[in-house]
């Protein structure tokens, strides 16, 4: 599968604009969860005013030099964007993947939530900013949905904690740190 290289750190950016009181204390919590899960390393480039877009390009070299543009996380109106949010999606992600030598490498995407429609912070029980994160983190990071309700991947929002289940935890070994080293293809 497509994934991201374990070996180096997912460079992020956080889109500030609507982001609710609670929302980076909760990102901080959520990456804290998915790197102990995966292995993988997340890295802040701080702030930016890049908006989310379905043409957002991959590469940015006038904005983020000579590389893959970081993975974009922010809180946004769904009518400030074009990535299918509102109607009761409350976020959304993509990445996007370049093959490479030893397979297909995951380079860039975009973590997108609803600004429009704020959930409770944290990641108890019901419907939290928490428990989005987390799906949509994994989503970024390689993982799909599943049809078990007590998993983070279940495409709809449970009552349950805000936890990855053994099948996310599974899933996120397959594609993090216990999976290896994957060099990506520079951009250009």
């Amino acid at each position: 599968p497509a994934r991201w290289d374990p070996c180096t750190p997912i460079r992020y950016v956080v889109q500030p604009g609507w982001i609710p009181d609670a929302g980076r204390a909760d990102l901080a919590e959520a990456l804290r969860l998915l790197t102990a899960a995966s292995g993988l390393e997340f890295l802040s480039e701080g702030d930016t005013q890049e908006l989310p877009s379905r043409d957002r390009q991959s590469y940015q070299p006038a904005v983020y030099g000579e590389r893959w543009a970081p993975l974009l996380i922010g809180w946004v109106p769904a009518a400030s964007t074009d990535v299918g949010l509102g109607g009761g999606v409350q976020g959304v992600s993509s990445s996007v993947a370049v093959p490479g030598h030893d397979g297909a490498s995951l380079v860039t995407g975009q973590v997108v939530l609803d600004a429009t429609h704020r959930l409770a912070p944290g990641f108890g029980p019901g419907t939290t900013d928490g428990e989005v994160l987390l799906h949509e983190l994994a989503h970024a990071v390689g993982l799909g949905h599943v049809l078990d309700p007590t998993q983070v991947m279940y495409p709809q929002t449970t009552s349950s904690e805000s936890v990855f289940g053994a099948g996310d935890r599974a899933g996120l070994a397959a594609l993090g740190a216990p999976a290896g080293c994957r060099t990506a293809p520079s951009p250009g």
